[in-house]
């Protein structure tokens, strides 16, 4: 049986990842204003996909700070890791690896890993998994997701989820792909791997 994380140690972890996701669409929103042609530019093999704005092998590195004694604390990098064939379906893969830094560690040892497969068509997941290592204790969960439209998976079990459906990883992605100029608010259902959240984001 898979044991699951403590909830307050996940909201922790999505609360830093959703940070560095407000740094990232910000980010996006601004190159945008300063160079608005350049999204007119790209191209894709497939015109169904959704236009985006990372490659395979971008990798974004974040320090986290203990505000309250002005520490470092931790290390953030969220990782396009590949875009290949999963399952049978053509998938991006993200990569999310937090790690607390030396002197942290005497207080709190963490060492999470977060992977997410993604469609490229309208970005929704496809798999998520949690590789956690905190306190010298190990908790890993596989999440294959399907709706109720597709077929029963090959191996293992999914959890059905509403079409549409991202993880957390999949939605900071997900988000930076947005088009703010045109959408000044998205919604979106979320799976975490242990709940399902309406998701919204405002510009």
């Amino acid at each position: 049986m898979t044991r699951f994380p403590h909830p307050r140690v996940r909201a922790v972890v999505i609360a830093v990842l959703l940070g560095c996701a407000a740094l990232a669409f910000a980010a996006r929103a601004a190159n945008q204003k300063q160079r608005p042609a350049r999204a007119k530019t790209a191209r894709k093999a497939d015109p169904a996909e959704t236009l985006v704005p990372f490659r395979a092998g971008e990798k974004l590195d974040y320090r986290v700070l203990w505000s309250t004694f002005h520490v470092y604390a931790a290390s953030v990098r969220l990782a396009v890791a590949e875009r290949r064939p999963f399952y049978g379906r053509e998938a991006w893969h993200f990569q999310a690896v937090a790690h607390t830094v030396e002197g942290m560690r005497l207080i709190f040892t963490l060492d999470d890993q977060f992977d997410s497969y993604t469609e490229p068509r309208d970005l929704a997941s496809l798999q998520y998994e949690m590789y956690l290592r905190e306190q010298g204790k190990k908790q890993d969960a596989i999440f294959q997701m399907s709706t109720e439209d597709d077929p029963a998976p090959a191996t293992g079990a999914a959890v059905r989820v509403l079409p549409g459906t991202r993880d957390p990883l999949g939605l900071l992605f997900y988000l930076r792909a947005v088009d703010w100029r045109q959408s000044r608010e998205v919604r979106c259902p979320v799976f975490d791997g242990k709940k399902l959240y309406q998701a919204r984001a405002r510009l």
